[in-house]
């Protein structure tokens, strides 16, 4: 089992946010595999109504999870955060694997 940060668009939008947390993460030696700096969460697209859409992107979310086999999740984003931790099994209905989602 492995822990991810899932950097989000918002993080990976703004390179000194994105640079701030590296630098955290690194001092802490946090070990964790990387991922959303080429994957969105799907909010976007939920947000904006484009519910199917969404639902195809949480798949390859959590096709990436069950790959890496990913059992901590830890986002700097709140709409990650919220979309990954409640509405893929909630509201998209997706079968979520059992991965812990922290902020």
């Amino acid at each position: 089992m492995a822990e991810a940060i899932f950097y989000g668009c918002t993080t990976r939008a703004n390179p000194a946010l994105k640079n701030s947390l590296d630098r955290v993460l690194a001092k802490i030696r946090l070990d964790f595999i990387p991922m959303g700096l080429d994957l969105c969460c799907g909010a976007p697209l939920f947000l904006s109504g484009h519910v199917d859409e969404a639902k195809k992107q949480a798949e390859k979310v959590i096709n990436e999870f069950k790959i890496h086999d990913i059992d901590t999740v830890i986002t700097p984003c709140h709409h990650c955060f919220t979309i990954i931790g409640q509405e893929y099994k909630e509201v998209l209905n997706v079968k979520m694997p059992d991965v812990k989602v922290l902020h």
